[in-house]
């Protein structure tokens, strides 16, 4: 939807190949498109945006059955778990041909989700023991 919607706006155009006997579409970004991408890159940092959704979720995970706060946790735990497996194979596959920059957005997001596992094994951890108690 996002291509569709940049395409739509004149900052990207597409085309079709074949390539080992299936069409691919070639996404190529034209002038006004790399303009408007410069400014936004130009643009501050906001680095509460990706945590407001996940946040504002857990803070109402109090209406929810405990088992199933639980169990979505959980869930979250084992994405979490699948993601960094991933990343960590992209790192052993050697970071050689990424710039500076590209390294470090692998590392931030090995250490951010390693971060997110300890913080959401504790929330459930202390869940637990809470309902243990009560």
């Amino acid at each position: 939807p996002e291509l569709n919607k940049l395409e739509k706006n004149g900052l990207i155009h597409a085309s079709k190949i074949v390539e080992n006997g299936k069409y691919k579409k070639v996404y190529e970004i034209d002038q006004r498109g790399k303009e408007e991408f410069l400014k936004w890159l130009e643009q501050p940092i906001d680095f509460m945006k990706a945590y407001e959704d996940i946040l504002t979720k857990v803070f109402f995970y109090g209406m929810l059955p405990r088992e199933k706060a639980a169990f979505l946790i959980t869930q979250l735990l084992q994405d979490i778990d699948k993601k960094v497996l991933e990343l960590e194979g992209l790192k052993a596959g050697g970071c050689d041909k990424a710039d500076f920059f590209s390294a470090s957005t692998l590392y931030f997001g090995i250490d951010h989700l390693r971060f997110m596992k300890d913080w959401y094994s504790k929330l459930l951890t202390d869940m637990k023991e809470k309902e243990e108690r009560c």
